[in-house]
């Protein structure tokens, strides 16, 4: 590891990094007169206001065009880059973890609601489960009682059958003689 900032930019990563901004006069030697206020109101909206950007500029347009580097400044300027940074990523910490949170509380009420439906639900059909079975309990016991009357009914045929089959005993008895 080594001990301090390495200030080399590769020229691959430059081509690959977004166009910087129109060279500026560093703030502390421009007046507030020399540039449009505008124009400072729309670069402020792009950076948090306590990171000197126009300074951070001008710092990569001096190592883009391999210009010399005051190693001082180039460090205070990337540990107040690094600082930022790690106060982004803390940030996005807080939010994905407030965001994680909130998606857990919702699918726990979406849970919770789908839980209530699905017993609601199961106490209906249950209900009509229970009906459907007295339903079926009252055709089982009217299907016994026919067959009762039917077989009843057979016996009363039978037995009459056989009267009418037999003759009376005194009708055999004069038949006989």
């Amino acid at each position: 590891m080594t001990n301090g900032p390495i200030f080399a930019v590769a020229p691959a990563a430059t081509a690959a990094r977004p166009p910087t901004r129109p060279q500026e006069q560093h703030p502390l030697a421009s007046s507030p007169d020399d540039h449009d206020s505008s124009f400072d109101d729309h670069l402020d909206a792009d950076w948090p206001p306590h990171v000197p950007h126009r300074e951070i500029d001008a710092l990569i347009d001096r190592l883009d065009a391999g210009t010399q580097v005051d190693p001082a400044e180039a460090y205070r300027l990337l540990r107040l880059v690094a600082k930022e940074a790690q106060r982004l990523r803390a940030m996005s910490l807080r939010l994905t973890t407030a965001r994680l949170a909130e998606a857990d509380r919702e699918a726990q009420l979406i849970i919770a609601e789908a839980l209530g439906h699905a017993d609601s639900m199961r106490s209906v059909g249950l209900s009509v489960l229970n009906n459907r079975l007295d339903e079926s309990d009252r055709l089982l016991a009217t299907l016994r009682e026919a067959f009762r009357v039917e077989l009843r009914a057979a016996e009363f045929g039978e037995v009459a059958d056989a009267r009418w089959r037999r003759p009376p005993q005194h009708e055999a008895e004069d038949a006989e003689s």
